[in-house]
């Protein structure tokens, strides 16, 4: 993977490591398209707990297997 210069080696491997268990990641506004939400509303299901998120560098990032988990009946949404 190709990664900013500016990405420090903890930095990196915790991205490999994401990659590796959650597959492709999103940005925060690809998230919240996906959701039909706005980027505050999924920032604050990151923040409470409803969505997991991680940080890449100095942006949050939503993994598409937590918006799958998110989106199941059994999910998080609405709690």
């Amino acid at each position: 993977m190709g990664y900013s210069k500016s990405m420090s080696e903890e930095s990196r491997k915790r991205v490999e490591d994401f990659f590796r268990e959650n597959g492709m990641l999103y940005t925060i506004n690809e998230a919240a398209a996906i959701l039909g939400k706005s980027q505050y509303t999924v920032k604050k299901y990151i923040k409470d707990g409803k969505l997991e998120g991680t940080m890449v560098g100095s942006r949050w990032c939503v993994a598409k297997a937590a918006i799958e988990a998110f989106l199941r009946p059994e999910g998080k949404e609405g709690k």
